[in-house]
């Protein structure tokens, strides 16, 4: 490892020199070149990056670019001298061999910085790994998350012509994307506006225990999957295979006929059915750190587009190993903070579930309200949206729920009631709940009567 250590990285110098030189000299070379390179650090030597900031500093004011604008760019801000001074900003005008081939040398550059990004992250990697209290599967996601960045960035340069990017924008537009996940209960969707839960968000829901925050969070994740989302769901505290259990029951209800359980173990009918269903969600049990836990999703998005995430739950999430200062609020702060720059840098929807204060008494069955949320203003603030649930425990399996809209920045707020089966991870409107029992009911009587005509029993 040592030889490597003195290796220089990949680098072309004179690459550099023309593509800064053709971005000087051609406004058409400096705006392809603005778009391909943006503010990726592809510059090996430190005086071009100062020159390339400089002209797109110039280019952003809609400046005139020349080599006399670009030297007077240079010293307003003092680098001038440090650049090579103004014998050196000629020079690279000069020694431009076509400006129409700035495409590729720009090209050259990213090959080389995407390698000196691939050797940071692997030497990186290999020091974290020589530590005894490493954790190995951490540094694996770590690394092959970021790994996937590269890749991901290096694919972004390649241009594309503008009218191609505008008709696939109103392609994904027509597809549905970037509308929204409608959800099945109607005393909720009507609280969203007409296309759903925006799947750019982040929503918190917060229960207490055994009040149902992850039977809902799986019944959204059915309920978005059967509209062509792909969901990855990141259990912190249960075993993945109880998430996949109460998912399969969820699916059994709708294709087996009989409720829980004994759809999905009906002699094995639906079994494969299911499990082919059920691909649209990921489980795994993540590592409690968040930056692991955001490794995981963005490698999960970058390799099987999944683009809706479950984190369960918020709690037991820890700050990276850096971030940690003894103060709880201000880590779950940064928590939220990262979670909510990462579903708007990618564009997905996540569900963060949250603990709820425990009550005093029989304050602990009351109604929850947002300052009932363990470091409520930190979710709140973070949060584009929080649901709180209410399901009283009863003494039947069959228990009502009350999902309250406490904060929802693009719709409204207000409450939403539903019938809840735990016993075989059913939820339904109260209005369907009920109409389901008459029918069920109705069914029931008339098998009756027909086994009191076959006996010949005479009621008096």
């Amino acid at each position: 490892m040592s030889s490597d250590l003195t290796r220089i990285p990949p680098h072309a110098i004179d690459a550099e020199q023309a593509a800064l030189g053709a971005m000087l000299l051609s406004d058409t070379s400096r705006m392809a070149g603005i778009a391909m390179i943006g503010v990726r650090p592809v510059w090996y030597r430190e005086d071009h990056r100062l020159i390339y900031d400089a002209l797109l500093a110039l280019h952003e004011r809609r400046a005139v670019v020349n080599t006399v604008t670009l030297r007077d760019e240079l010293e307003r801000v003092g680098i001038l001298a440090e650049v090579g001074g103004v014998d050196y900003v000629i020079a690279l005008a000069e020694a431009v061999p076509n400006c129409e081939d700035a495409k590729s040398h720009i090209e050259i550059l990213l090959r080389h910085w995407a390698k000196r990004e691939c050797i940071a992250i692997c030497r990186t990697a290999a020091l974290n790994a020589y530590e005894s209290a490493t954790d190995p599967e951490e540094v694996l996601t770590t690394t092959a998350a970021e790994l996937d960045n590269v890749s991901a960035s290096l694919a972004e340069t390649r241009e594309r012509p503008l009218i191609e990017e505008i008709a696939a924008a109103l392609a994904e537009v027509e597809n549905g994307a970037g509308t929204g996940y409608r959800v099945a209960w109607s005393s909720l969707q009507n609280l969203m506006p007409d296309y759903g839960m925006m799947n750019t968000r982040l929503w918190t829901i917060g229960a207490r225990t055994s009040h149902g925050k992850t039977e809902v969070a799986c019944q959204f994740c059915m309920q978005f999957v059967a509209q062509g989302a792909r969901a990855h769901y990141v259990t912190l505290e249960e075993p993945v295979s109880s998430i996949y259990a109460r998912l399969a029951c969820i699916r059994g209800n709708e294709v087996g006929g009989v409720p829980g359980y004994n759809a999905v173990h009906n002699q094995g009918k639906n079994n494969q059915a299911i499990a082919e269903y059920l691909s649209g969600i990921r489980v795994s049990r993540g590592s409690t750190n968040v930056g692991s836990i955001i490794a995981q999703m963005s490698t999960t998005l970058r390799r099987e587009g999944r683009n809706v995430f479950v984190v369960d739950y918020l709690q037991c999430v820890q700050p990276t190993r850096s971030d940690r200062n003894g103060n709880r609020h201000r880590e779950l702060t940064d928590i939220m903070m990262r979670f909510r720059d990462f579903t708007v840098e990618y564009d997905v929807m996540m569900l963060v579930l949250s603990q709820l204060r425990r009550g005093e008494g029989s304050q602990d069955d009351r109604k929850p309200h947002l300052s009932d949320l363990k470091e409520s203003g930190t979710i709140e603030e973070a949060s584009h949206g929080v649901l709180l649930i209410y399901c009283p425990i009863a003494p039947t399996p069959s228990r009502p729920m009350e999902l309250i809209v406490a904060k929802h920045r693009n719709g409204a707020t207000g409450s939403a009631h539903l019938v809840c089966d735990f016993a075989v991870h059913q939820i339904r409107d109260t209005q369907q709940a009920e109409t389901d029992a008459s029918v069920r009911d109705i069914t029931e009587g008339r098998k009756h009567e027909a086994d009191d005509e076959s006996t010949g029993y005479v009621p008096f």
